[in-house]
């Protein structure tokens, strides 16, 4: 099974048009998965490419990703 094409930060945001401080606000309230995290306090997230499509699908239709909370309600 092939592995999954993992995508930086910086790729990220430009594919889902938002800000990188975005993304890593998205990550902390589990807006956001991410697959991995690079090494150091500012390391870069990693995400898989489905992860970041299904992200900016939800923007593109002008939706923000639900919160954890906003999904169990």
């Amino acid at each position: 099974m092939p592995l999954p094409e993992l995508l930086g930060t910086t790729e990220a945001a430009k594919r889902i048009d938002v800000d990188k401080a975005t993304l890593t606000r998205w990550v902390a309230s589990g807006r956001m998965v991410a697959a991995a995290k690079l090494p150091k306090k500012n390391g870069a997230y990693l995400f898989t490419r489905d992860e970041v499509e299904r992200i900016a699908a939800v923007v593109a239709a002008g939706d923000t990703p639900a919160s954890p909370e906003e999904v169990k309600a």
